[in-house]
């Protein structure tokens, strides 16, 4: 019995070691990979493959505590951005590996386009909103059915593969870059596994803060920029107040939209709904050059011209489509609404613009969510336990973990969107965070001291649009 726990150990060592050349989309270099198949932490299924990626550091021993890039969800696979992180990250790997994982359905399980291939595709509308098509959302929700549980891809979950995949490659402790959500599955290994984490960075952590706080937050993002656009002269003459005409919007629709689809220049129909306008601009406040045009979109909307506003928020027209899982896509849009409905029901105390919009998009989560199961397991967000540099733009889904402890660090960046790393001077910021951590005592407390963190702290925000005459 000893020899063969002997055996299995070592043949389990030897398969957790074999990574193998491979290669990923846009990155000109081969790097390692290593496929594992784990046991479902929530119903011992075998229901996800996961796929270790390496890029090695340039040094031939490298410190034991690698870089986990954990990404904002699993829908998309990770690959498809990696080469983009691997440029933002590379001046870690002076010293580090850089690793992640990424997460696929096991063969003959979930299909990601639903059993409707081409559908997403087929139409603009489909493209850009395809939930909206009854029938789509049906065998979506017919194909998430098979994971038995949405706990299958909370975070709770995913951290418990993360650290399982740490286990198997005998990662005593790790350093983190979390992405917006990545942020919670962070918070949740932490809790899994105190003491594995060294230290980490998050980009604009997305907690799942409520529905009613995202839109209070947008809103003071929409206020500003009007006042922006007062102050700049930019605004159009006639335009009122942002929000008052953002209210006036909604109250028109839906209106049939005509638009042409731009990969066959064939005009189409399309239904802009008060939901679907909620959502959108909800992401459009994530960026601030979005944000600026908004004013006079709002106003040209108006005035009967809707297709300024509805281009500016299809701008993924022109982009190659990421490889999206919709069902995995449909249970990420829904853990966070089936956790926080019962608190979500009525909300006395908000202006007319974040009731409109409250109504609008709660609508939009309880058609979405609609039979996809109610027993999500609820989740305790936990400050970070480890010195963290948290990176905050202008994003509807920021936290302010300012004074919650001497462990964190956080940089308000008002000139950025939800992602820190478009601006070059990122990397150089995160690599002097690195560098200071490694150098400093486990118990000293961390500062923007060394950081040089002006580069980020001062990107003004951008120029306002004029007024088209």
């Amino acid at each position: 019995m000893r020899l063969q726990l002997w055996l299995f150990l070592v043949f389990f060592s030897l398969q957790a070691s074999a990574f193998t050349p491979c290669r990923i989309p846009g990155y000109p270099y081969a790097i390692e990979c290593l496929s594992l198949k784990l046991d479902s932490p929530v119903s011992k299924k075998q229901l996800l493959e996961v796929t270790v990626f390496k890029v090695a550091s340039r040094v031939r021993y490298p410190k034991p505590s690698p870089v986990i890039w954990i990404p904002d969800g699993i829908s998309q696979p990770s690959s498809e951005r990696a080469a983009f992180i691997i440029n933002s990250l590379s001046k870690l790997r002076n010293r580090r590996d850089i690793l992640w994982l990424e997460f696929s359905p096991a063969q003959e399980s979930l299909d990601p386009q639903c059993g409707k291939k081409g559908a997403r595709e087929s139409s603009v509308m489909m493209r850009l909103n395809r939930f909206d098509n009854d029938d789509y959302l049906h065998q979506c929700r017919a194909q998430l059915g098979k994971l038995g549980s949405l706990d299958e891809v909370s975070e709770q979950a995913l951290a418990k593969y993360y650290d399982a995949v740490a286990n198997a490659l005998k990662l005593e402790q790790v350093t983190i870059f979390a992405e917006r959500s990545g942020a919670a599955v962070a918070s949740a290994w932490q809790a899994h596994s105190p003491g594995r984490i060294l230290f980490q960075v998050w980009d604009n952590p997305d907690m799942s803060p409520g529905l009613k706080t995202q839109i209070q937050s947008a809103s003071q993002i929409l206020h500003n920029v009007h006042i922006q656009c007062v102050l700049s002269k930019q605004c159009a003459v006639d335009a009122a107040d942002t929000e008052t005409d953002l209210n006036r919007l909604f109250a028109r629709l839906p209106v049939n939209v005509a638009v042409r689809n731009p990969r066959n220049y064939q005009e189409e129909n399309i239904i802009l709904t008060a939901p679907f306008l909620s959502v959108a601009i909800m992401q459009m406040l994530n960026s601030p050059v979005h944000a600026q045009q908004l004013p006079n979109l709002i106003h040209q909307a108006l005035k009967g011209d809707f297709n300024p506003l509805y281009q500016s928020f299809a701008t993924q027209w022109t982009r190659r489509q990421p490889t999206l899982s919709d069902p995995i896509y449909l249970a990420e849009q829904c853990i966070p609404w089936m956790r926080s409905w019962h608190s979500e029901r009525t909300w006395q105390n908000s202006t007319p613009l974040e009731a409109t919009m409250f109504e609008n998009i709660k609508k939009r989560y309880q058609t979405l969510c609609a039979g996809v199961g109610n027993n999500v397991r609820q989740t305790l967000v936990a400050l970070p336990a480890t010195q963290t540099l948290v990176l905050s733009g202008q994003s509807v889904h920021a936290v302010n973990y300012a004074g919650m402890g001497p462990e964190i660090v956080q940089l308000a960046l008002p000139g950025l969107g939800s992602s820190a790393l478009p601006f070059g001077c990122t990397k150089d910021v995160i690599a002097r965070y690195f560098q200071l951590q490694d150098k400093m005592p486990k118990s000293t407390g961390m500062t923007t001291e060394g950081l040089e963190v002006d580069c980020l702290t001062h990107i003004p925000l951008p120029v306002m649009p004029g007024v088209a005459p």
